[in-house]
């Protein structure tokens, strides 16, 4: 038979905590860690309602139009301009736990007290996800392969040679139009920094696109920061406030907002144009929070955070990693 406190128990934590309190997590997390802000901001975190595979379109570099007179014989043919890749879901889990020891401690007429023991343990579990999914062991900058475990991060989609590994199945070596762009500071920020940055932004750019964000190690930022000190012609007159508004510091560099994460791998920095990067995630696992539950072998109720999802890039021409002595002044 069941315990009627421990019953009382799940029943006040679970109607404290669902069903808003996925959303209400799953907030808190997007609007800090900066490109999932960024890309939520932009409209690319989109939900899906399941499947085994992210099966997506891959556009090739477009031919040209035929210029031609009233004469002129128009010859239609079909073009091979659409290849398909595929990525797969990765899921993630932490576990929120109230040992008994601390739900006798919080008892008694107060609904508060174990509300406040709640929040506390959700803002540990909140902590941990962002951790997590914002990092570059399984986070969004990883080097996980497509058939890792970990989200299929930046340093598997902007990977350091262009011309080698693979990214949603499709390899690089066999397809030129897979391949994202690339520069290198060979001395030290100082030096060629400036110039690295502004000859990969220009080889990302393509008419109206350019890379949407720059995102750097703290150090390198500090590096740029130092570069652009009186250099007023690299700074956007009218920055983007929505980045300020966040709360992300920035800097603008020929009108990318550049930004700087823990997560970036040392020496490098990633040029996103985030109009062909999406953050797929299933709209039943977005931060989503599990009922409490009583172990049969423990005394205490566990709750489980759950998130499933991955990043997507279906335009790889369009985006590029500075690599070199970015860290450096010299």
């Amino acid at each position: 038979m069941a315990n009627p406190s421990s019953t009382l128990e799940l029943n006040t934590i679970n109607s404290l905590t669902l069903p808003k309190i996925s959303r209400m997590i799953s907030d808190n997390i997007t609007a800090r860690i900066p490109m999932f802000y960024f890309l939520n901001k932009a409209g690319h975190k989109e939900y899906e309602s399941g499947g085994i595979e992210y099966r997506f379109s891959v556009f090739k570099e477009l031919p040209n139009a035929v210029a031609y007179t009233g004469s002129t014989v128009l010859t239609p043919s079909e073009r091979d301009l659409v290849s398909s890749a595929v990525l797969y879901r990765k899921q993630f889990s932490t576990d929120i736990t109230l040992t008994g020891t601390s739900l006798l401690k919080n008892s008694g007429n107060d609904e508060t007290a174990v509300a406040d023991l709640i929040a506390a343990q959700i803002e540990m579990a909140e902590e941990i996800m962002k951790g997590t999914l914002a990092g570059s062991t399984y986070g969004i900058f990883s080097d996980e392969a497509d058939s890792d475990l970990g989200i299929t991060g930046f340093q598997t989609m902007l990977s350091t040679s262009t011309t080698t590994g693979t990214y949603a199945g499709l390899d690089r070596a066999s397809y030129s139009y897979w391949r994202h762009n690339s520069d290198s500071v060979s001395t030290g920020f100082n030096t060629d920094g400036l110039i690295s940055m502004r000859t990969l932004q220009l080889a990302c750019a393509r008419g109206d696109e350019a890379p949407a964000v720059i995102v750097m190690t703290a150090t390198g930022y500090s590096n740029l920061c130092r570069a652009l000190t009186g250099t007023i012609s690299y700074n956007n007159p009218t920055p983007n406030t929505q980045f300020a508004d966040a709360g992300f510091e920035h800097v603008n560099f020929f009108g990318s907002p550049v930004i700087y994460d823990d997560g970036v791998p040392t020496n490098q920095a990633f040029f996103v144009n985030t109009k062909y990067v999406k953050l797929l995630v299933h709209q039943d696992r977005d931060m989503a929070v599990r009922d409490f539950i009583t172990p049969t072998d423990m005394d205490a109720i566990v709750g489980r955070l759950y998130w499933a999802g991955n990043l997507v890039c279906n335009n790889l021409a369009r985006q590029g990693i500075l690599q070199g002595s970015i860290e450096t002044w010299a």
